[in-house]
C-alpha cells in the first residue's frame, strides 16, 4: 500500500484551497419565477402610474411579499426598473405615428362639429391640424 503524503495533491479527500478564496455560494436558495416576476412588475406599473414613490413601493413589497424570495432592496429596485421600462415602452411612439393619430382624431372631431353646426370648434380643429403639420399657423 502506498500512503499519500500530507501535502500531496493527489489526495482525493480535500480539494486544495487558494488563500483568500470565498466559500461557494449555496445554490439551493429559492428564486423568483418568471411568472411571479411578471406579476410583480405589473403590480408596480399600476402603482407607479398612480404616483407611488420608491419608498412606498418598497413598503408595499415588504408587506405583501413578506417571507417570499425577492424582497431585498436590490431585487425591489430591479422590479422598479423593469416597471419603468414597461411604462417608457408604452409611451415611446414614433413622432410621425403620434402626429397621424392626433390628425385622425382632430379630423373626426371636426366632422362631428360640422354636423352639429359648431363652426368655432371646426376652425379650432383645422388650426390645430395646421400647427401639427407645420403650415406656419401661429397662435395669437
Amino acid at each position: 500500500m502506498i500512503k499519500a503524503k500530507v501535502g500531496d495533491r493527489s489526495s482525493p479527500k480535500e480539494p486544495r484551497k487558494r488563500p483568500g478564496s470565498r466559500p461557494p455560494v449555496p445554490t439551493s436558495r429559492p428564486k423568483v419565477t418568471a411568472i411571479v416576476m411578471g406579476q410583480r412588475v405589473h403590480t408596480f406599473v399600476r402603482l407607479l402610474l398612480r404616483g407611488a414613490t420608491r419608498s412606498e413601493l418598497q413598503t408595499y413589497a415588504r408587506v405583501h411579499w413578506l417571507g417570499e424570495p425577492g424582497t431585498s432592496a436590490r431585487h425591489i429596485d430591479t422590479i422598479i426598473g423593469k416597471a419603468k421600462a414597461v411604462i417608457y415602452k408604452d409611451w415611446d411612439q414614433q413622432r410621425e405615428q403620434f402626429a397621424a393619430e392626433l390628425l385622425g382624431q382632430l379630423g373626426q372631431l371636426a366632422k362631428e362639429a360640422r354636423a352639429q353646426q359648431n363652426l368655432s370648434t371646426v376652425l379650432g380643429c383645422y388650426n390645430t391640424m395646421a400647427r401639427i403639420v407645420g403650415l406656419g399657423v401661429q397662435q395669437k
